[in-house]
C-alpha cells in the first residue's frame, strides 16, 4: 500500500504528443463524474486521468459506501465548467478496481480506486503520469 501511495503522491505533468503538448490545459484532465450505483443512490465525484487509458479516483465513486453496491454507471464530464459544459464527455465502457468494497462500512484510508477506460480517453484530454518510487526511496524520512 506504501508504494501505490508513493505512485500516487509524485505526480508529474507530461504531455502524450507534440500536437497534444501544444494545446494541453491541465483541467480538462480532471473528470467530474456522476452515476449511479446498483442500490439506488447516486455518485458525484471527481478523477484525474493518469495514462491515455487510466484514471484514479476515490474508490466511494466506484462502490456505495452505504450499501457496499457497485456502481451501475458513471459518465464523465472532462474540464468540466459548468453541469451542461465539458471539454470531453465520456459514458462508455470501462473496467474499474477499488481498494475497498465498504462492506464493513466507509473507512478513508481505503477510499481508492482506478478506472481502465476501453478506448483513449487520455488522447482527447491529456493525462497526469505517475512514477513509481523504489523502496529505499519510501523509507526516506521526509
Amino acid at each position: 500500500m506504501k508504494r501505490f501511495f508513493a505512485l500516487i503522491m509524485i505526480l508529474v505533468l507530461l504531455l502524450p504528443t507534440t500536437s497534444l503538448a501544444a494545446n494541453f490545459v491541465p483541467e480538462r484532465a480532471i473528470a467530474y463524474m456522476n452515476g449511479k450505483f446498483e442500490c439506488g443512490c447516486t455518485l458525484a465525484g471527481s478523477g484525474t486521468m493518469i495514462g491515455r487509458y487510466g484514471l484514479i479516483t476515490a474508490g466511494s465513486n466506484l462502490y456505495c459506501h452505504q450499501h457496499s453496491q457497485p456502481v451501475s454507471y458513471i459518465t464523465f464530464h472532462f474540464g468540466a465548467k459548468s453541469a451542461n459544459s465539458c471539454w470531453y464527455r465520456y459514458s462508455g465502457k470501462f473496467m474499474y478496481w477499488a481498494a475497498d468494497k465498504f462492506a464493513n462500512g466507509y473507512n478513508s484510508a481505503n477510499d481508492i480506486g482506478w478506472v481502465i477506460f476501453d478506448s483513449p480517453v487520455g488522447n482527447e484530454t491529456g493525462w497526469f503520469a505517475c512514477r513509481a518510487a523504489s523502496d529505499s526511496y519510501l523509507n526516506e524520512e521526509f
